[in-house]
């Protein structure tokens, strides 16, 4: 969801409007949409992207694209579709279709093959286990340092999926001085590149800070990331265990190292004399402020009088907090639009987010980390807030209760985005770094705990098209993915919405989200 300061400008003119224009027809806005749709076969659930208006559904080798069966399907309601649904159809391409209400809607359906991918792989003289992430499509190997030549060295294994192919063959590859490129092809021709990288054994094996909370270790860029409970002074550190490789020596020792409020660059030299320069730093497990939603404040909006018209509510103690709504811009505009409010469960306070119609125009309730600053008649969001630590996940208790009106099945969205900032004013550019987002149109009755794992880097095709960064964002653009997802982020956007469409002013009033005990988890 992105707050739409268009609406705002709404909130200004449509009294104005309202005097110079008569128009008694009543023209319904009712998206034609694809709400889901399975096929036999399917390996996940079908991704339907509501914003290219594209489902993509990924099968077993085994289906016959020519002869795919339609198990189940559902389009916005009274909506039509042309051609028709039938049982048994070819999806050997992507097929095209359109769903009418009042408008014409343009749909693709593409039914492919999963990727392939590697399910062995050894190396001479290889020391543990390979890390194959199959995620970002990368896998690295460890071997023993003096026994091995990385520029003559050998696979003695390398395994795919059944059927699949790989270009070069990396069975017949010697030299890995540097990371290998490959392509695998799977039966089907499903193309993805992978690369190998294979390395020396880590001559850092553990480190150990005293009370810390996790420690990461990224053996493929020589990274240390020690997690400290929230208060820890960080220049007084202690560190109670190590491990080097034998025969390997620190400099500066590693025992002596206590001031970790930067990171420190240790160069460790190996028993042959190869030196790796590792990095180890440190953060405190930090949380967005006022995240429990136990405190909470309010502010008067005034008319053009003076006059006190109502108020709006924010999580707080004052308007510095890290938290902002689009019930701030609408109280620029004199308006107490009332989206996001404070309620009590049992004795626990927590954020009830509600779509609501204002002036005739529908307002999500979006609750975000950011602010928003008066720019004439239009209300200026700034989302996110400076953040430097990386969480392996954003949890939360939340339910909510989606509406469906005319067809159209309201949805909401929760999130957080990373992100490595650079530049300021008109010449500042973001980049991605981390992303944990869940998008549903589920009715949840009970309060139910959701754990969203935070993806660093590039997302894989796999992940609906809404979640990638967009440089023509007009109020949140992103440049892309920033190219080290093992960076330490500037910034973190935080977003709650009980319309995840209403930027676009789609939605159903009555739709409501309600959200408690937000918490960033490292361990």
């Amino acid at each position: 969801m992105k707050i739409n300061n268009t609406t705002y400008i709404l909130y200004c003119l449509l009294f104005v409007l309202a005097s110079c224009i008569e128009d008694d027809t009543d023209y319904p806005i009712i998206n034609g949409e694809f709400l889901s749709f399975s096929v036999e076969g399917q390996t996940k659930p079908a991704v339907i992207d509501l914003e290219t208006r594209t489902v993509t559904v990924e099968v077993e080798d085994e289906v016959e694209l020519s002869s795919v069966k339609i198990l189940e399907y559902s389009i916005t309601e009274d909506a039509s579709i042309q051609p028709e649904m039938v049982e048994i159809d070819d999806f050997s391409e992507a097929k095209n279709y359109v769903i009418s209400t009042y408008q014409d809607y343009d749909w693709t359906i593409e039914v492919r093959y999963g990727k392939a991918f590697v399910t062995a792989i050894e190396i001479e003289n290889q020391v543990g286990e390979p890390l194959i992430d199959n995620h970002a499509q990368n896998i690295t190997l460890f071997v023993e340092e003096g026994s091995s030549d990385l520029e003559d060295i050998r696979l003695t294994t390398f395994e795919v999926s059944e059927g699949a192919t790989a270009s070069p063959n990396p069975m017949e590859l010697t030299n890995f001085s540097e990371p290998v490129e490959i392509t695998i092809v799977s039966a089907y021709g499903e193309e993805s590149v992978w690369h190998i990288e294979v390395k020396y054994e880590p001559v850092l094996k553990s480190f150990t800070i005293e009370n810390a909370l996790n420690d990461s270790i990224y053996v493929s860029h020589n990274i240390i990331e020690v997690t400290m409970p929230v208060g820890t002074d960080l220049s007084k550190l202690t560190v109670s265990d190590f491990e080097l490789q034998e025969g390997a020596t620190a400099s500066p020792d590693l025992g002596t190292i206590s001031d970790l409020s930067t990171p420190q660059t240790v160069k460790i030299t190996s028993a042959q004399g190869n030196t790796q320069d590792w990095i180890i730093r440190a953060q405190e497990a930090r949380q967005v402020e006022f995240s429990m939603f136990d405190d909470w404040f309010s502010t008067d909006v005034k008319n053009l009088f003076g006059n006190v018209k109502g108020q709006y509510y924010l999580p707080g103690n004052d308007e510095s907090s890290v938290w902002g709504s689009g019930d701030i811009g609408a109280a620029m505009n004199t308006v107490a639009a009332n989206t996001i409010s404070a309620l009590e469960d049992n004795g626990t306070t927590y954020a009830h987010l509600e779509s609501k119609s204002v002036l005739g125009v529908l307002a999500a309730g979006s609750l975000f980390t950011g602010t928003m600053e008066a720019d004439g008649l239009i209300p200026k969001t700034n989302f996110g807030m400076p953040f430097t630590e990386r969480p392996l996940s954003f949890e939360l208790d939340y339910r909510a209760e989606m509406l469906e009106k005319d067809g159209y099945q309201d949805g909401y969205d929760i999130y957080i985005l990373l992100q490595v900032r650079e530049g300021e004013g008109d010449n500042e550019k973001r980049y991605r770094l981390g992303t944990a987002w869940y998008r549903s149109t589920e009715s949840v009755d009970d309060w139910t705990h959701l754990k969203i794992p935070v993806e660093y880097g590039e997302l894989i095709s796999d992940f609906p098209k809404y979640m990638e960064p967009n440089p023509d964002n007009e109020f949140s653009p992103e440049e892309g993915y920033w190219d080290d997802p093992t960076a330490v982020p500037t910034h973190a956007i935080v977003v709650f919405s009980s319309s995840y469409d209403g930027d676009n002013m789609n939605g159903v009033v009555g739709s409501s989200l309600e959200i408690n005990n937000v918490t960033l988890e490292y361990k």
